[in-house]
């Protein structure tokens, strides 16, 4: 059992003797020790299953928006950067209450995508894995391998600006230095924006065939809790027909993108769960940064103070422009 796991092992244990928390939502291993799955621990004989390592990849906080599946009055939740940024998001939508909710830090140095490096070893013998801010290491049943971050980590790590949590009661674990920029996602936009609209159009038009709208990028996202989404209602009162076409596809990652403008908190869960591999990300990422163009945001959901200013596209300033008018 690594230092990590027993860090987070004993933290839950605690918050449960104590009668800190009801709940531990984190992470357990699947089928495989390079696969984890969310756990949910109501008692401390449970809190054994618990464990951290760089395979904890899902985003536990869009879980708590879940509400109506428990009725524990204090739950306690593990995350990453990334994850923290879920948890100001989901308090500054009124989705959770913060004095229901204890926010357990886990500093991040990467985590590894499996789909990367499963046909350079075999996956299902891996049994351990650490990530520096120099390269990544998988022990396997008979030995080890080396990777570059580059080759091994999921591509939202490759630029991550937030490897420790923004929001957090504790912090299990050494905080991670400033991690390397492996890739300037920024630029790739960039360019992708300054080809005409015939390319882009052939672009995203290949993209978006290849979409079938299973929606797991709506439903693992942090900033989509619609109770009432207008993508699931009868085809008599939504905008799209329940089959698959191009138009429509289009249109359903169109209105997805302005729906989460200004609200988008880079995490990257999106693309890591598209079963075709979109690059989501990149429309995402063009409308944030129009979002900063306009308002001047920057990047959101990056602390506590945050919760209390609405989203851009949720308010309105005298001063906001309107040279669109």
């Amino acid at each position: 059992m690594s230092k990590e796991t027993e860090l987070v092992r004993n933290k839950a244990k605690e918050l449960l003797d104590n009668d800190e928390v009801e709940l531990v939502l984190g992470y357990k291993e699947g089928t495989y020790a390079c696969r984890t799955t969310p756990l949910f621990a109501d008692t401390v004989e449970k809190t054994e299953n618990l464990l951290w390592n760089p395979f904890c990849v899902n985003n536990l906080p869009k879980l708590l928006t879940k509400k109506e599946d428990h009725d524990e009055d204090k739950i306690a939740v593990f995350v990453k950067g990334c994850d923290s940024r879920a948890v100001v998001r989901l308090l500054q939508d009124n989705q959770i209450k913060r004095e229901e909710l204890k926010v357990i830090g886990l500093p991040c140095a990467g985590n590894i995508d499996i789909n990367k490096i499963k046909g350079k070893i075999d996956i299902t013998t891996i049994t351990e894995a650490k990530v520096t801010d120099s390269e990544v290491i998988v022990k396997t049943e008979s030995g080890s391998e080396n990777f570059s971050r580059e080759e091994a980590l999921l591509s939202r790590c490759l630029d991550c600006s937030f490897p420790n949590p923004v929001i957090a009661d504790n912090v299990i674990g050494d905080e991670v230095n400033e991690l390397p920029q492996d890739k300037d996602r920024d630029k790739e936009v960039a360019e992708l924006a300054e080809k005409s609209a015939e390319k882009k159009d052939e672009f995203w038009g290949e993209h978006f065939d290849r979409c079938i709208r299973c929606y797991a990028c709506r439903n693992v996202c942090p900033a989509c809790t619609c109770r009432d989404c207008v993508f699931d209602r009868d085809e008599r009162s939504t905008w799209l027909a329940k089959g698959k076409s191009l138009s429509d596809n289009e249109a359903f990652h169109i209105t997805r993108t302005f729906h989460v403008a200004g609200r988008c908190i880079d995490c990257g869960e999106c693309e890591r769960v598209c079963p075709v591999g979109l690059p989501i990300q990149k429309l995402n990422r063009k409308v944030t940064l129009d979002m900063d163009e306009l308002f001047g945001i920057n990047e959101v959901a990056t602390n506590e103070e945050e919760i209390d200013n609405p989203p851009p596209l949720g308010t309105f300033l005298t001063e906001d422009p309107e040279e669109f008018m």
